[in-house]
């Protein structure tokens, strides 16, 4: 009968300064081991190879057999490299609980963990738990056994990749890529320290700081000028929109149609150099972004933000004919208001219009109208009132399960 296939019983024992391995067949007596010892080795489990002289004491009913396998040192076990067929020296705390699931990985059929260390690290020297130098806690360490691939999970990913190859050629039986990922979700994953909690404090800050602030402005909208108004707004549309590294301020871009140029007030520059557009008006009070009247029993966009919509249209519609050409020529024009390497691309362009109130509208009818007209031009823009933004700053806080401050 093939070694792997016996039914094997083995137990850990600490006697004086050595761990002691003693193994104890369920039936047929250890004459075999013996045969085999004398022949050369003993191999354990695939994990444990032994010799003559790793023999510590062979009782004298011939049920069991008792070898060393390691020495205490330093209040660490050093092992015999030899013993677990590995090229490093392992060095395991004393308070440690030895078990086999501590050499053999659990639900497998004999897969050697510190073999398959060993096919992974470079290092001579591997400590497990203590304070020596690059040592990995006890406590780590449980965990790296309990995340260790078992057989279960090794057949799965086996077929799982075999299917992905030849479901391209042939009909499968079953979708095993989709149960190998099923059963991976099922087990406990790493996690690191929890970075929203952190961030969430500075982050619940910040947001309350632009509200306030954007409250401020809307209650004293005449203080400002046109300029720094705009200024003031895009600190805040920067902070709810971190992607936006850079704004670029009187941007002019060429009509290719009739040769002529065209003046951007305000550009962003995103992360990856892709460009969108801004339009930012000042509300003039309490004063709304529709008509009083109807026209054909519907409120219809003011002059003031359909001459915008236009505008941000014509622009969209003409930096879309640029060429690498032109971004190279605008990314060398704004290089040093732009991050070290990046450069402008011109890809779909977005428009943003930053206009009005909406807190005035008195009729459901109004509000529909205005979710159409914004809805219209979602592809292209997107229009955003201030009572809006003020409703964006303070879903955000809530996300975090806060109020925003009075």
């Amino acid at each position: 009968m093939p070694l792997n296939k016996i039914d094997l019983y083995s137990e850990f024992l600490k006697v004086e300064t050595f761990l002691l391995l003693q193994y104890s067949p369920e039936r047929d007596g250890v004459d075999f081991v013996h045969k085999y010892l004398r022949n050369g080795s003993f191999t354990l489990k695939k994990t444990f190879v032994f010799h003559r002289n790793d023999i510590y004491a062979s009782p004298t009913n011939e049920s069991s057999i008792i070898f060393n396998i390691a020495t205490l040192k330093d209040n660490y076990y050093v092992f015999n490299s030899g013993i677990l067929d590995i090229d490093f020296t392992l060095y395991i705390h004393k308070d440690i609980k030895f078990d086999k699931h501590i050499f053999i990985a659990k639900g497998s059929y004999n897969i050697s963990i510190f073999q398959a260390i060993d096919t992974v690290i470079s290092s001579k020297e591997l400590y497990i738990g203590g304070h020596q130098k690059n040592h990995i806690p006890l406590e780590e360490f449980q965990k790296f056994l309990k995340e260790f691939p078992t057989h279960t999970e090794m057949e799965k990913y086996k077929t799982s990749r075999i299917e992905i190859i030849l479901r391209e050629y042939f009909d499968t039986k079953r979708n095993f890529e989709d149960e190998y990922t099923k059963y991976m979700n099922k087990k406990i994953s790493k996690t690191g320290f929890n970075l929203d909690s952190i961030i969430q404090v500075y982050e619940t800050e910040k947001y309350h700081l632009i509200l306030k602030k954007l409250k401020e402005m809307l209650d004293d909208e005449d203080s400002y000028t046109e300029a720094n108004w705009q200024k003031e707004i895009l600190q805040i549309i920067r902070l709810i929109y971190p992607k936006y590294v850079s704004v670029l301020e009187e941007v002019t871009i060429k009509n290719s149609y009739d040769n002529t140029t065209k003046r951007l007030d305000l550009v962003l520059v995103d992360s990856n150099g892709n460009i969108d557009i801004v339009e930012i008006k000042k509300p003039f009070g309490d004063k709304g972004v529709l008509s009083k009247g109807q026209y054909r029993n519907n409120f219809v966009p003011k002059r003031e933000l359909s001459g915008s919509i236009m505008q941000v249209e014509k622009y969209i519609f003409y930096l879309n004919k640029f060429t690498k050409k032109q971004e190279q020529l605008m990314t060398n024009e704004y290089q040093e208001h732009l991050p070290k390497g990046l450069k402008i691309q011109v890809i779909n362009p977005k428009g943003f219009i930053i206009v009005g109130r909406d807190s005035v509208f008195d009729t459901q009818q109004k509000k529909d109208d205005f979710e159409i007209i914004k809805r219209k031009y979602k592809n292209l823009m997107d229009i955003i009132t201030y009572d809006d933004l003020v409703r964006r700053v303070e879903n955000v806080l809530n996300s975090f399960k806060l109020h925003p401050r009075d």
